[in-house]
């Protein structure tokens, strides 16, 4: 023992480093729901981003090439797909003629894999425009293909991204085919542009 320690003072500096330890581990309880949901929240606001850009990306596309181009979406049992498609015949991009390859595709992409978040509506959370209670993610009409003109229109719909308990969406308006994200908003249960 050094001198002028004693045996008490080393059971205080005992006490302090295991009161020290209570402390950053309550604190790291405390915060790390809030870190989780921050995290989850910027992975999907990417994903959307992302989307929001591929689909930005059709529309420009159609216009320099002068044929209709689309995103096209298509779910398998491991989740949802994505690939961008040009029509090859000029009646536009139709799913009859994805498999007879007339429109040509880039090769799919798996969503999950390439964004981190899956395509998909909480049922409990109403969509932009109706009510609770739908779960699909891909609203284009039944051919889910977001498609683009060579004057620049697109068709409407929305794409909800959800990752947890973070909801995204992202929605193309008709005729201009402007696309925007919007989070919901738990609090106010409303969704708000992003």
């Amino acid at each position: 023992m050094a001198s002028g320690q004693t045996t008490t003072d080393r059971g205080a500096a005992l006490a302090d480093l295991l009161l020290g330890l209570l402390i950053t581990a309550c604190v790291a309880g405390i915060t790390l729901p809030f870190v989780t949901t921050a995290m989850q929240a910027a992975e999907a606001r990417n994903a959307a981003a992302y989307l929001a850009s591929r689909l930005r990306e059709a529309r420009l596309g159609a216009v320099a090439s002068n044929r209709h181009t689309a995103l096209v979406f298509d779910q398998d049992a491991r989740g949802w797909t994505i690939r961008q498609c040009v029509d090859g015949n000029g009646n536009g991009v139709r799913r009859a003629e994805l498999d007879a390859t007339t429109d040509r595709c880039r090769p799919p992409q798996r969503l999950t894999d390439l964004l981190g978040v899956e395509l998909g509506l909480d049922p409990a959370i109403p969509g932009i425009d109706e009510p609770a209670g739908r779960t699909d993610g891909v609203r284009f009409g039944r051919s889910a293909m977001a498609s683009c003109s060579p004057l620049g229109h697109c068709s409407p719909g929305t794409l909800y991204l959800r990752s947890d308990d973070v909801q995204f969406a992202v929605r193309v308006a008709p005729i201009t085919g402007r696309t925007r994200i919007f989070r919901f908003d738990p609090g106010s249960r409303k969704w708000d542009p992003s």
